[in-house]
């Protein structure tokens, strides 16, 4: 086999000068930038210009996500031959981009609680401890009003808005511990969340198929040279 391939190698390259050729051009209208012609069943080019004996060619034009497409153009000497394609999506193309739709919402379903309980605990930290710090600098001025202030009814008072004050310090201290303590179980949550998310709903790329003309002879021609390829 090997051997065939060889000789066959050979030959082509002894023969291709004295041929008779044109060019031809690939306007492909797709999205992805690659596509792939095998022509008469027997080559595959994966360029946008080729040269080519003169004749009839047959091909089929592939996509990864798109229509196999079937066409046929001829070749004539010295003249570049337009072959242009407007590629359909497949079936397997949109069965795909809805269940990776699906597979988004349930990740953001499943992510967004615990982010929003993590929010709004560290959002109600961040209110709380402003309000802690505005009280207890309330309580040290009101301390240096009392100071200058020696008559009872003053003093009563005083006693009666401190104690309001320290109340509501310590209340928004229990606030601002809560909210670490929500905010700290919402991170948590979310971290062992999105785990368990990549494992369960992981990333996948938009689109993966294998080339149907995998097991042919590919032979991509240029002015000078040939590349001959064979996939077995």
């Amino acid at each position: 086999m090997k051997l065939f391939m060889f000789f066959l190698l050979l030959f082509m390259s002894a023969t291709s000068s004295a041929q008779v050729t044109g060019r031809v051009r690939y306007l492909i209208d797709q999205s992805n930038g690659y596509f792939e012609v095998l022509l008469n069943d027997k080559l595959i080019t994966r360029t946008y210009r080729d040269t080519l004996d003169v004749g009839v060619y047959k091909a089929k034009i592939w996509s990864p996500g798109y229509k196999m497409v079937d066409t046929s153009f001829i070749i004539k000497e010295n003249i570049e031959t337009i072959v242009f394609i407007k590629m359909k999506l497949s079936k397997e193309f949109y069965s795909r981009s809805r269940s990776n739709v699906l597979r988004n919402k349930k990740r953001t379903t499943f992510f967004r609680l615990p982010m929003a309980v993590s929010l709004g605990g560290f959002v109600s930290t961040a209110y709380f401890s402003a309000k802690a710090i505005k009280v207890n600098k309330d309580v040290d001025l009101f301390i240096q009003d009392y100071n200058k202030k020696s008559n009872q009814g003053a003093v009563l008072n005083f006693k009666e808005e401190l104690l309001l004050m320290q109340n509501s310090y310590n209340l928004n201290r229990k606030r601002l511990y809560t909210g670490l303590i929500v905010g700290g179980i919402g991170a948590g949550i979310s971290m062992v969340g999105l785990r368990y998310l990549n494992k369960k709903y992981p990333f996948k790329a938009l689109f993966e198929e294998d080339s149907p003309f995998a097991n042919k002879l590919s032979i991509c021609y240029n002015i000078n040279s040939i590349n001959i390829s064979f996939n077995l």
